[in-house]
């Protein structure tokens, strides 16, 4: 009966220690792909009032998305 109350509580202290071990791994390939994403061009402009005219001369060919912030 000790030994399986034993076996019991290493059991759970693996179930609780084991993702405390595992999510360093995972934050290193979140910031591996995130830094992937950062050296990648990027073809998207931010327009505002002050360079949208600019944008649309310099373009021959444009898709702009508009929506509002609410």
């Amino acid at each position: 009966m000790a030994t399986s109350r034993v076996w019991i509580s290493a059991a759970c202290l693996a179930l609780l220690v084991f993702p405390f071990l595992l999510s360093p791994a995972l934050a290193e390939e979140e910031d591996e792909a995130a830094a992937a994403a950062e050296a990648e061009p990027s073809f998207v402009l931010t327009l505002d009032h002050s360079n949208f005219s600019d944008a649309v001369a310099k373009h021959p060919f444009i898709v702009v998305e508009f929506y509002a912030p609410w």
